[in-house]
């Protein structure tokens, strides 16, 4: 990643060595509305609002996220990261965020 390799670019782009970095993984367990596989302990009045299937004629209720051939299921366990980039600004100094968020795209992109 290019903030590992490269930290002087970054102080470069955010015009200060005035910054730290966090990469948080994640892994989407939940998407809004239903629950992954895994999560077969969870407390079922949390399962209240998942989304729900209804098999009537086997009399069944699923959970969309078990559903093999829902984008649901396929997200459950996708796994992925962020990062958040910190500065610290000096007083009275202006910044172009949106240039230094493209730049460091840029940069962890390549």
């Amino acid at each position: 990643m290019g903030i590992e390799k490269n930290p002087n670019k970054i102080t470069e782009i955010v015009g200060s060595d005035r910054w730290g970095y966090q990469i948080v993984p994640i892994m989407l367990e939940k998407v809004h509305g239903s629950y992954g596989i895994s999560e077969r302990d969870i407390n079922p009045e949390d399962l209240r609002e998942a989304v729900k299937l209804y098999d009537a004629d086997a009399d069944k209720i699923s959970y969309l996220a078990e559903d093999p051939l829902s984008v649901i299921s396929k997200l459950a366990n996708y796994r992925s990261e962020f990062v958040r980039i910190y500065v610290l600004e000096e007083r009275g100094a202006t910044y172009d965020y949106d240039k230094i968020h493209r730049e460091i795209r840029a940069l962890i992109t390549s």
